[in-house]
């Protein structure tokens, strides 16, 4: 009888993942389960805006909910996610507890919410105008005489719009480029264009007026060529530049006959001081055609007016 024993527990094992395999594969009963970190879609946006209003995207809109069904359907739906959210078109200025909307496929249904609604923070809506920049990615780090560079773009400026708060963090639009598409002749692409702050982080819920920039760009030569300063806007009858110090040179970047570029004129003007003394003022560079900055130029001279002779 012992020695049966072990035939007895092996046949049973058998026998139950059998009857276990008959259930999931047959029989399919029902069961729930959780389902978190959804997205929650903002649907009638541009009703809200009809309205001079916007959403604040200062969240991520997410939630959880618990779905029942059949075990086959749930499973896929937890693997395949499911669809909530909540419509803003009549929502007021300030905080609204909206209510969320579940999207299930047949045979899946809603057994329960933990939060039914979520908080969605509206706003005046504005707009405004920014630059097009566009930034370069992929540079080559070891090549310091050549770098990629946008030419022109088009257009130039584009205008953002979305929550007062939001608009309000936007400093220009950018434009990622590779820079492995940039050759030595100019060659024009379209590219995405996105509204980032200060640090070059997308700003969230704010829209631009284009989706794409077509942007012109070209590898340049660096070089770097002598600063001559130039004061005006004084009166010339009454005082005199008597010394003017700043930075002697500046780097650019060239395209065709501008290679052989000598150097470039920085103008700063004086036409805001009233009389003699020592002024720190920003520079104009003067940059002849197929010559570019990276950037503005920062350091300021230093000019000296005494009264003229």
């Amino acid at each position: 009888m012992l020695s049966k024993r072990p035939v007895l527990v092996i046949l049973s094992l058998v026998i139950a993942v059998f009857l276990w395999g008959y259930v999931m594969g047959t029989v399919d009963p029902s069961s729930t389960v959780k389902v978190s970190n959804i997205p929650v879609q903002i649907e009638n946006q541009a009703e809200l805006n009809d309205r001079g209003l916007a959403v604040l995207y200062d969240r991520e809109f997410q939630t959880s909910v618990n779905i029942k069904g059949k075990r086959s359907l749930v499973t896929q739906v937890k693997r395949n996610g499911i669809e909530a959210s909540v419509d803003v078109s009549k929502a007021k200025r300030g905080d609204n507890e909206l209510v969320v909307k579940f999207t299930t496929p047949a045979g899946v249904s809603v057994d329960s919410v933990s939060n039914p609604e979520i908080l969605v923070k509206v706003e005046d809506l504005d707009s405004k105008d920014v630059k097009v920049k566009v930034v370069f990615d992929n540079e080559d780090s070891d090549d310091n005489m050549v770098r990629p560079w946008a030419i022109e773009t088009d257009p130039e400026v584009v205008t953002v719009m979305g929550a007062k708060s939001a608009v309000k963090k936007v400093r220009t639009a950018r434009v990622d480029a590779d820079a492995g598409d940039a050759e030595a002749d100019v060659a024009t692409i379209p590219l995405g264009v996105t509204a980032v702050d200060e640090s070059g982080e997308a700003v969230v819920g704010v829209t631009c007026s284009v989706e794409t920039v077509r942007a012109s760009i070209q590898k340049l030569n660096v070089k770097v060529v002598p600063l001559k300063l130039r004061a005006i806007g004084y009166h010339s009858g009454k005082l005199k530049v008597s010394g003017i110090v700043g930075p002697t040179s500046v780097e650019v970047l060239v395209a065709g006959d501008a290679a052989n570029i000598t150097s470039i004129e920085g103008v700063v003007d004086l036409s805001n001081v009233n009389g003699s003394g020592v002024y720190n003022q920003s520079i104009d560079v003067q940059l002849p055609q197929n010559v570019y900055m990276d950037g503005e130029l920062t350091d300021k001279a230093k000019v000296t007016l005494t009264k003229a002779d």
